[in-house]
């Protein structure tokens, strides 16, 4: 768990999103609309600088929650057929 490239990127989105620990780096916000404070929300709280970072952090967690999903799949053998 610890080697997850995306683990911290994806621990700081969850509290961003779940337990609403929000700040503001009101240096990000390039425009003074909805949609530029909710990006600036979400590059303070994941330390993420730009969209393009933002989406290769997001895809790294993507790709890693698969890897793990498949871990646990055969830890727990999911992919047997059973008969009856």
């Amino acid at each position: 768990m610890n080697t997850l490239v995306s683990r911290k990127f994806a621990q700081k989105l969850r509290n961003t999103i779940h337990y609403q620990e929000l700040t503001i780096d009101l240096s990000v916000v390039k425009k003074n609309l909805l949609s530029s404070q909710i990006l600036a929300i979400y590059f303070s709280n994941t330390g993420i600088r730009s969209m393009a970072e933002f989406r290769t952090f997001f895809s790294s967690m993507m790709n890693e929650v698969k890897l793990l999903q498949n871990v646990i799949r055969n830890i727990l053998n999911l992919d047997t057929t059973y008969s009856s």
